[in-house]
């Protein structure tokens, strides 16, 4: 398959006060080395635990902010060197759109439905007043918004409207990737099976590439058809998500599958981890993310840092003895 956007390297580390002027600068690792692909009309799941870095790598995905070091690639043209502040403003950001967790934080009050779709399109596209109308409504057509809500302000819509503003305003410049950063969590969950089902459609019809970025697995076994793992800044598992979920080669994937909520009996006991995680301010790089909670931890986990490696099912998993489980 073609490449639509791929990232080398990926880091975002966040400096920390000096709590005294002659102790070395502290830095939190929030994203630790993380390579990406995906593409055209691909469906990539991005899951872990709170605090494991998903949504700040999904800004660095979105170019909202900038990367500490890596580079990010998009249709084959490298685009690290350009800054957010700039790329906002480029031909690119057609390209990468980003729907954001809450659409009540990230729809401007003060705007009305028409002008949250058409702000995008009149910074990016520049049409003339008949193309800008025909583009809003062809955008909240295809979210299955009514355009009778195109006059409403955002406090005047259910949750359901509100999400569906926030993609019509990202999918309004015709992008091909969108980036969405838990899109469903705010939602019940009628209203989530009817954004995921317009999401799948989307990127049906369109071809559009969608990054889906949520902590729970259930709702991207439904959407993604790739899944990839986080933990502390970085990825320890990546595979189709029927292997995935089938059978997770990281300790920390079968740890996370385990606890799913299920009606059904489960096949295993559920997993709980013990200990308490490392710290992400400065950590190892002499030891496994996941030495001190793993439960199948051995001495060479506290000495040696795993590489994330391919297996033979070609499955990616960053784990010394991921063939022996």
């Amino acid at each position: 398959m073609s490449t639509l956007f791929e990232a080398h390297g990926l880091k975002m580390y966040y400096p920390l006060p000096q709590k005294s002027a002659i102790a070395p600068p502290l830095k939190l690792h929030a994203v630790d080395g993380v390579d990406l692909r995906i593409s055209p009309g691909e469906a990539v799941g991005l899951v872990g635990e709170s605090g494991c870095g998903k949504s700040t790598l999904s800004r660095l995905i979105a170019r909202l902010v900038d990367p500490t070091e890596g580079e990010i690639f998009l249709e084959g043209r490298e685009i690290t060197k350009i800054r957010a502040s700039e790329f906002s403003r480029s031909q690119d950001r057609r390209t990468i759109q980003m729907v954001f967790q809450d659409p009540s934080e990230s729809l401007n009050p003060r705007l009305s439905v028409f002008d949250l779709i058409a702000d995008p399109v009149r910074v990016l596209i520049r049409p003339s007043r008949a193309e800008l109308r025909s583009r809003v409504e062809e955008a909240a057509t295809a979210v299955n918004l009514p355009l009778a809500l195109l006059d409403r302000f955002p406090h005047q819509l259910s949750g359901g409207q509100k999400a569906r503003v926030g993609i019509a305003r990202a999918i309004a410049v015709e992008p091909r990737l969108l980036v969405l950063d838990e899109p469903t969590s705010a939602l019940d969950v009628s209203v989530q099976a009817t954004v995921l089902q317009l999401l799948d459609r989307l990127r049906r019809e369109r071809e559009i590439a969608l990054l889906f970025v949520s902590h729970d697995l259930n709702v991207v076994r439904l959407l993604c058809s790739r899944i990839v793992v986080m933990y502390m800044g970085q990825v320890v598992e990546s595979g189709p998500s029927d292997e995935v979920y089938a059978s997770p080669a990281h300790p920390y994937t079968r740890a996370l599958l385990s606890a799913i909520p299920t009606l059904r009996p489960r096949r295993g006991e559920r997993i709980k981890l013990e200990g308490d995680p490392q710290s992400p301010i400065a950590p190892s790089d002499m030891q496994c993310r996941f030495a001190g909670r793993c439960p199948v931890e051995r001495p060479e986990c506290s000495v040696t840092m795993p590489l994330l490696r391919t297996l033979d099912n070609g499955r990616l998993v960053r784990c010394h003895f991921a063939e022996e489980q």
